[in-house]
Parts: C-alpha cells; structure tokens; sequence
C-alpha cells in the first residue's frame, strides 16, 4: 500500500482501538479503586490520577508501534526467539512482514470515513483548546500590565476590589492578588495565600492541568469529569499540606481558607483562564476537612496496582501486535470491497 492516506488511516484506526482499551482499562481502575485513592496523601494521590489519565495515550502508542513491529524482533523479545527464524525460512512469502511498515490492511470507504471524521473532530477540540489557552495568555499579560510587581513578596497587586488569589502561568507561573484580598488579610494570613500559590508555581500545576485537559479528552466523558476534580482537589491538598508544614499550624490554614471564602461569597471567578490555580474552588469543605484530620499515612503499595496492569496491558500490545499485524494483512484486504 503506497497510499500514504490510507497509511494514515489505518495508523489513526489502530490509536482509536488502543485509545479505547486504554480508557477502558483506566475507567476501571478508577471505578472499583476510587474509595482506596480518597485514604491517599494528595501528592502520591496527584500521580495516581494522572497516571489513569494517560493510559488510553500509552495504549494508543503500544498499539501503533506493535502493529508495525517486524516478526523476528518481537519474536527474540517476547517468544523467546520462537519465530526468530521466520523470515529466513520464508524470505519471498514473507519478506515484507520481516521490516518496519505500515500495516498492508485495505480498510472499507465507509471506515476509513469514519475514522477521518473522527480524527477531525478530534483536532477541532484541540484547536479549540489551544486558541483557549492564547486567549487566557493574553488576558494574563493585560492583568500583568494593570498590576504592580510586588518583590519583597514575589506576586502581582490587581488594582481590583473583588477578593482574589491566583498562580498563572504555562513555563513561568506567577502569583497574583488583589487588592480587595490583600486589604483583609493580615500579615499571617497573606503568607499563607502567597505560599499555596508559589507552591502551584514550584510544581509546574498549571502546565500540568493542560496536560490533565489534554488526556481526559479521551476518556469517557462522565469518567474523565471525575477523574479530573479528583485530581485538582489532590492537588489544591498538597499546597495546603505545604503550607501546613511551613507555617506548622494546620488549623491557621484551615481558618485562612474559610477567611477568604467569606469575602468571595461565591466561587473565585476563572478571571486567568481555566489552567490558572486559584486559592478556593468547590471542594473548600473537603480541604478543610482534610486540614483539621490527621494527615493520612503514605501507601505507595497503591502505586504498583495501576502501574503494574497498565504495565501488563502495554506489554501484552507490543507482544501480540506483530502476529495481529500478519493476520491483519492476510484476513482484512480479503474482506474489504
């Protein structure tokens, strides 16, 4: 097959299957281990999520490459060099399955329509997405105009009156407060602001969250919903729990949220667009009770659950994708029109 469309066509068919297992895999994971991931400490909680995110990526992947994987090198790797003399036997026959390619699969019209219609959808959402995250850069530096560069505290005054807190920024985040914020905290409580917020900035959350946007586009939607706030609420628990060890008061943390969401009244208004941190969101009562309980225990056995099936998953792709591969080329040309 020369056709570098139809190539194209087969590559995006084989990463919408994997893609799908991959969802599949995750979307179960989640589901029966949900309640266990809540007795996490939010940071081991963060990776566990976002590791659950990227599994349909990673089957995506597994699937493209073992699809185009030569029989002799899977076989030395996963048969233990059980078909190792396959291409020397049958060197005419099989010559073309001896070598990386394309799979030789002629897919029907209305499939590979499918498929196209499927990918350009896809890219719509991501071109939405990235003309999102350019309109939130940009309304970024118009607050950076409008406000005063604070040094000594390392965050940018808002000349606003409405209460507000927020980290912005993809590679160089950036803390910001408003006036209307500042003026009600004291000096203890403008700590605690500032460090949640260099927190977010240490730890890169805002590049992470267009990451986390990015793979819960292919989850199941209701999946990825919950997905997703699990992971913005680890990860708003971690800079509490940062904080917490900092000033070494828990409590004043906890008294500081509740402070600030008073003033608001409502929710703090995504002003820096939806990958900007900001302090307070919907799980206020969930991080203020996490603040006034104990911290929970580390349990980094969890880890090697999800790590250990998706693991198993992806391996299992790689091994069985070359003899998919050849079955594919000799079973599917046959049935197409």
């Amino acid at each position: 097959m020369n056709n570098v469309f139809d190539s194209l066509t087969v590559y995006l068919l084989l990463a919408a299957i994997g893609a799908g297992a991959g969802a599949f895999l995750s979307a179960g994971l989640y589901l029966s281990g949900s309640r266990r991931l809540k007795t996490c400490p939010p940071s081991l909680r963060q990776h566990l999520l976002l590791a659950l995110l990227a599994c349909p990526l990673l089957g995506a992947l597994a699937l493209v490459l073992s699809m185009s994987m030569p029989i002799a090198p899977a076989a030395a790797l996963f048969a233990g060099g059980a078909e190792a003399a396959h291409c020397g036997n049958h060197p005419t026959l099989h010559h073309a399955w001896c070598q990386w390619h394309a799979p030789q699969i002629v897919l029907p019209g209305w499939l590979t329509a499918l498929v196209s219609l499927i990918f350009t959808a896809w890219l719509g959402l991501a071109v939405r997405g990235v003309m999102r995250m350019l309109a939130a850069a940009r309304r970024l530096g118009l607050m950076r105009n409008m406000g005063r560069w604070q040094a000594d505290d390392g965050y940018w005054l808002l000349p606003l009156r409405r209460p507000l807190a927020f980290a912005a920024g993809l590679f160089g985040g950036q803390a910001f407060m408003s006036v209307g914020l500042r003026e009600h905290l004291s000096h203890e409580q403008l700590a605690i602001v500032l460090e949640h917020e260099h927190s977010h900035i240490r730890h890169r959350d805002m590049l992470t969250s267009v990451l986390v946007s990015f793979l819960a586009r292919l989850q199941a939607p209701r999946v990825a919903r919950r997905i997703r706030a699990d992971w913005a609420l680890a990860v708003e628990q971690r800079c509490d729990d940062t904080v917490a060890r900092t000033t070494g008061d828990r409590l004043a943390v906890a008294d500081c949220l509740v402070a600030v969401a008073r003033l608001q009244q409502d929710r703090e208004p995504a002003v820096a667009g939806d990958h900007a941190c900001h302090l307070l969101d919907d799980n206020l009562s969930a991080r203020v009770t996490a603040l006034l309980e104990e911290p929970p225990a580390p349990r980094r056995a969890l880890v090697f659950v999800p790590a250990g099936l998706t693991t198993a998953a992806v391996m299992a792709a790689l091994a069985s994708g070359p003899q998919m591969h050849r079955w594919a080329e000799l079973l599917l040309p046959l049935a197409a029109p």
